[in-house]
């Protein structure tokens, strides 16, 4: 739980993602809003999805992006062999898009 908590507060740090250089990233209000608007999963459970996605991977940064007219959350995770990948997950399904 503590690790999904430091997560978390990653999803509201400024700044951007590897490989997100193309997309769009939300302020922390613009992230709440939307969360709270029930217009797409919250954080959690795109968190899970990428732990899942990447086998249990603790996750170090969260952020939500624009990309194109959809919403996507760029996870950066540690692997437990000790390798970083991107997972991305599909903020309005919660389901994993991309694990690089």
């Amino acid at each position: 739980m503590r690790r999904l908590a430091l997560a978390l507060i990653g999803l509201v740090l400024s700044g951007s993602a590897p490989g997100a250089t193309q997309l769009a990233c939300l302020s922390q209000g613009d992230t709440r809003e939307a969360v709270s608007s029930n217009r797409i999963v919250s954080p959690v459970v795109a968190l899970r999805a990428a732990r899942q996605a990447a086998s249990g991977a603790d996750v170090t940064r969260a952020q939500l992006c624009r990309k194109g007219e959809t919403l996507v959350y760029i996870m950066v995770v540690l692997r437990q062999d000790g390798r970083f990948v991107e997972v991305t997950v599909d903020a309005a399904s919660g389901r994993v898009a991309a694990l690089h």
